[in-house]
């Protein structure tokens, strides 16, 4: 079956909202600190903002591929703010009816716009839905204070010698981009210690794993052992730094 006059239509956009443009910040303060023997010969109260810029290259591709090309879709994120910051980007109303393995992608960028593009996330099998789903491209994707990275997402139609595609002749595939916070952020540990007590039937510190916007009551909680008097730093020093 010979596809070199067989071209099909992917159609990649990229919304945000209703902008290109899209900000994501925060402002926050953080303690570092140098421990020695036990004992804190420095601290440092540091404050500064994560304030992350993803801005999209042109308004969408709308293409014709024949099997064994690639459509590149450009985009660049600039740390405009004073700390290391990342981001996790995904797939937002994927659609793909082709074959598995007929539809891939990899995610390349580069440290300035004519610069080698290195690898970011490898080759990767499109996920095949009919019905629009959310899909991750990367978890995370980190850009130092002050850079801006340059990004391409790589999609390619395999010409895939192992399976009959005839039915991708007829075959769809649409797409919109997120961007949000990195998957590392999406959830937090929460640490109990019944402190001598018990709570449920532990009698030991529990750790338990909820997701950044999710609460847990702990009901009726019985103290037992000492009060919690403050936090105290042996031989320390400190500073405003930013």
């Amino acid at each position: 079956m010979k596809h070199d006059a067989k071209r099909r239509r992917l159609v990649i956009t990229l919304m945000l909202a209703t902008a290109l443009l899209v900000t994501i910040g925060s402002a926050f303060a953080y303690f570092t600190s140098i421990l020695n023997n036990d004992r804190a010969e420095k601290m440092t109260l540091k404050t500064g903002t994560m304030a992350l810029v993803f801005e999209d290259n042109d308004k969408g591709i709308n293409k014709s591929l024949a099997f064994g090309e690639t459509v590149t879709k450009k985009f660049t994120i600039e740390n405009t703010g004073t700390l290391d910051a990342s981001l996790s980007l995904d797939f937002l109303k994927l659609q793909n009816s082709y074959l598995h393995r007929s539809l891939s992608y990899n995610l390349t960028y580069s440290e300035t716009e004519d610069g080698e593009y290195k690898e970011l996330v490898p080759e990767t099998n499109m996920p095949v839905s009919n019905i629009p789903i959310t899909s991750a491209i990367s978890g995370e994707i980190s850009v130092p204070a002050g850079e801006k990275y340059y990004y391409n997402l790589n999609i390619t139609l395999n010409d895939l010698p192992d399976k009959d595609q005839t039915v991708d002749l007829d075959a769809s595939f649409s797409t919109e981009f997120t961007v949000n916070t990195p998957s590392r952020y999406r959830y937090y540990t929460l640490r109990v210690d019944p402190n001598g007590g018990v709570w449920k039937t532990y009698t030991g510190p529990q750790e338990c794993l909820l997701k950044s916007d999710e609460e847990m009551a702990i009901e009726d909680p019985t103290r037992y052992g000492y009060d919690f008097g403050g936090w105290k730093i042996i031989g320390a020093s400190s500073e405003i730094d930013g």
